[in-house]
């Protein structure tokens, strides 16, 4: 168990911003690529989970899946991403690794469903790197332009259940990063001087998840004998982040610090809604998820390539016996799933879509561990309206580990 715990923690801190120098061209806009699920489990369901609760997960996206938790657990994972991106002309591909999330869950009160959670999650990832050359009458000109950074969410959850099948929660997102966009032109002729342009932006605020869940609403409505389908709501709450800028300017052999006024920076209220239907060792999973980004706003402007998304996921896990007490294979999870999702980009009039695939593996490890494998194949945007086309692959590994902490023993 320590040697695991230990795993978690050096991953997290040894893998942090490896994201900073490769990614989508996408990403250069709003805050960046958004981050759907820090749960491989979820992501493995095509990125689907509201509804979907489990005594050996984590889930913050919905804090009321935490309810089901029997014992202290804890998480990190790590995602390898590539991209191909194409303008129909020439392709090239770009690969990165690094942390995608760490957390820990224990239950604190089973008979109520009271279950506490914390953990650091990506919340989005600026990082791309892109060349435009230029004819200015008789002089070429080579413009470069880089951005990386991205938001993290501090998570702090709390789970509730009032009466039985019912569970409510509430996540805390405490944000905060640092992003930084640079504009670089040189000139082939030495008698032009290169400039370079840095603007870096520090921001930091609050936001909400608020979560329900009720379960066996099959048998509440006379479907059925049994429990087996499920509901989930969640509302996120959006926020308004502080923020700070400064712009360096390299000209020549000067450099200079520009301080900018203060932003703030606005995210928009979203909602999902999920059903899950297990019976039999079979879980099959649906959500739909929409945020209004057309409220969004950064320095009191809202950017005309930002829209409003949506996106609809489905999944199906098969483990054909319960966790941890069964022979090996029965505990094996195998996961398939895909969603479609209106990204909140739009470019020359285009919707910025993504269709995504999605598999992956649940593997005991003894000692109640897991290694969780998931894995995501999809394609972002389109070589038409002088859009850029994103072949994208992600693997992700995580690794949870659960024992017995925090609980009182009972007396006989």
């Amino acid at each position: 168990m320590k040697k695991i715990f230990s795993t978690i923690i050096l991953l997290s801190f040894c893998t942090q911003g490896m994201f900073a120098n490769n990614g989508s061209a996408y990403s250069r806009y709003g805050i960046g690529d958004l981050s759907l699920t820090s749960s491989v489990r979820a992501l493995s369901l095509g990125s689907t989970g509201t509804a979907l609760s489990s005594e050996g997960y984590i889930d913050q996206n919905n804090p009321a899946t935490l309810g089901m938790i029997t014992r202290t657990l804890i998480n990190g994972s790590y995602q390898y991403r590539g991209y191909q991106a194409s303008d129909g002309t020439a392709s090239s591909f770009l690969n990165a690794g690094g942390f995608l999330g760490v957390s820990m869950a224990f239950p604190v009160y089973k008979p109520y469903g009271i279950a506490f959670a914390m953990g650091l999650a990506p919340v989005s990832s600026v990082a791309y790197y892109f060349n435009i050359t230029d004819a200015y009458g008789a002089q070429s000109i080579n413009q470069a332009f880089n951005g990386r950074g991205g938001l993290t969410a501090l998570q702090l959850s709390l789970s509730y259940s009032p009466m039985a099948d019912l569970s409510l929660g509430a996540t805390m997102n405490y944000m905060f990063g640092t992003m930084s966009e640079e504009h670089t032109l040189t000139y082939p002729d030495a008698a032009f001087f290169a400039s370079d342009i840095k603007q870096t932006t520090e921001t930091h605020g609050f936001a909400f998840h608020i979560g329900a869940l009720q379960s066996g609403i099959d048998k509440a409505l006379g479907f059925s004998n049994s429990k087996h389908l499920s509901l989930g709501l969640t509302l996120y709450t959006g926020g308004t982040l502080s923020g700070s800028q400064s712009l360096l300017r390299k000209l020549s052999t000067v450099d200079t610090t520009v301080a900018l006024p203060d932003l703030t920076v606005k995210l928009p209220f979203g909602v999902s809604a999920g059903l899950a239907y297990q019976n039999n060792g079979i879980v099959y999973t649906g959500d739909v998820n929409m945020q209004q980004w057309s409220d969004f706003t950064m320095g009191g402007t809202h950017p005309s390539e930002i829209q409003n998304s949506l996106r609809a996921g489905v999944g199906v896990e098969w483990m054909p016996g319960k966790e941890f007490i069964e022979t090996y294979w029965q505990q094996v999870a195998i996961r398939l799933g895909g969603y479609a999702r209106q990204t909140n980009v739009q470019l020359n009039g285009t919707s910025v879509n993504e269709y995504f695939a999605t598999a992956g593996l649940g593997l005991p490890m003894g000692n109640e561990a897991r290694l969780n494998i998931g894995l995501e194949y999809g394609v972002r945007g389109t070589t038409s309206a002088m859009l850029v086309k994103n072949n994208i692959l992600r693997l992700t590994l995580s690794v949870s580990a659960g024992d017995i902490w925090f609980l009182q023993s009972e007396i006989e």
